[in-house]
């Protein structure tokens, strides 16, 4: 993925776009042998596992390589994002003749909007969650005090912090 160091000035997607057509670039002289291996991981569960740890090693280098943060949870979910649009992406390159790479090109960039998304919805359920907890947390709170004057009859005693 030598390509220096990312452009910052570009959006994250157009940044992954590039790591990624470096990736295949890198990958084109072993095109039959990854063909291979996708077809034998159809059939083999364990090899499908196998890869898919390798993958997830993979494109976390290459968010790295974009200039992405990958640390999280929500950085956890976009590498397991990467490893998707990279196996879709693939399933096109594997057949794609063409030397310019149109239809792979064409692919990714698909791919690339649905995690993008996809990572709008993610990013906006992770900050509500938060809030629900501390929601949570405050009526729990709330009732166990009441509880506690209910049932003890002291409720000029307070023996919980508000």
């Amino acid at each position: 993925l030598a390509g220096g160091a990312p452009d910052m000035e570009t959006g994250p997607r157009d940044r992954l776009f590039e790591a990624e057509m470096r990736r295949l670039d890198a990958l084109s002289p072993y095109r039959e042998a990854v063909r291979s291996l996708a077809d034998s991981a159809r059939s083999d569960p364990g090899l499908a596992c196998a890869l898919h740890r390798l993958a997830a090693r993979s494109q976390k280098w290459t968010l790295v390589a974009a200039g992405i943060d990958h640390g999280g949870v929500l950085g956890r979910l976009g590498v397991e994002g990467a490893v998707l649009i990279h196996a879709d992406t693939m399933r096109t390159w594997l057949d794609d003749d063409d030397p310019d790479l149109a239809r792979t090109m064409a692919a990714l960039d698909r791919s690339l909007r649905r995690g993008e998304r996809a990572m709008r919805f993610l990013g906006g359920v992770c900050s509500v969650v938060p809030r629900f907890a501390a929601c949570g947390r405050r009526m729990r709170d709330s009732g166990r005090d009441r509880r506690h004057e209910r049932d003890c009859g002291c409720s000029d005693v307070y023996l919980y912090d508000r």
